[in-house]
């Protein structure tokens, strides 16, 4: 990726850049072709961001090839992903534990904000088999809303088959026997629309999950603690990782 030209309004910043990447021709043939696209890219606070906008779309209108056997729409690329994502579940557990309390400094911290969990659960997640994209992707420099934010990754993850509904609570007995290492747990609060925190399950022991996360960073806490430190309306949320 390289930077053409950048500009700031308004505290979002703006930068037209040349990147390059391979694809492949969703075509018959299966050939591969490269796409050189200028794209505008916005940066909103805390360096996460916030738009990413295409600028030479007529390029592809002046094609002389049917880009319609070519170019895929949001719901093919979707299918993409699902056909060719394979989780590794030790890997996640891996990277959580590795990285629990040391952060890794290929990706920006959230630390000072006490709002790292999100964005500690994407690189697990990655690091597992998931896919980077132009909706979620994370590096040392910038994250988007899906990589760092527990209620955009939430839905992210369901959207696009990533992930499964479990349970709302997850304890011992029978609700737990879906729940495998390596699958993902959220809370949020009675009346709220949203999920405001993302941890790791990384030991399952006698039918209860263990977690890591970082905000408050913790390595294998047990779910029966957590709970005693969470407010009284708190509502847990759990998510199966597919496949």
């Amino acid at each position: 990726m390289t930077v053409v030209s950048s500009d700031s309004k308004d505290s979002v910043f703006q930068y037209s850049v040349l990147y390059k990447r391979d694809l492949p021709q969703l075509s018959e043939e299966g050939d591969e072709w490269v796409e050189r696209v200028e794209y505008d890219v916005e940066f909103g606070g805390g360096g996460i961001i916030e738009n990413i906008i295409a600028r030479n779309l007529n390029y592809y209108l002046q094609q002389e090839d049917d880009f319609e056997n070519i170019l895929p729409d949001n719901a093919l690329m979707e299918r993409l992903e699902r056909s060719t994502t394979s989780v590794n579940r030790s890997s996640i557990v891996s990277y959580a534990t590795k990285y629990a309390y040391n952060y890794n400094p290929a990706y920006i911290s959230y630390a000072a904000q006490h709002a790292d969990c999100t964005n500690f659960a994407s690189q697990a997640m990655y690091a597992g088999g998931w896919k980077k994209n132009y909706e979620w992707m994370g590096n040392d420099v910038a994250t988007t809303n899906a990589w760092a934010v527990a209620d955009d990754f939430y839905w992210y993850g369901l959207g696009r088959s990533l992930t499964t509904y479990a349970n709302m609570i997850p304890v011992s007995g029978s609700p737990y026997q879906t729940m495998r290492t390596g699958d993902l747990m959220f809370f949020t609060y009675s009346g709220s629309r949203k999920i405001k925190h993302a941890m790791i399950i990384t030991k399952i022991i006698n039918g209860e999950a263990y977690l890591t996360y970082h905000s408050n960073d913790n390595l294998n806490a047990p779910f029966s603690s957590i709970v005693t430190k969470v407010e009284p309306n708190t509502s847990f949320v759990t998510l199966n990782v597919t496949p």
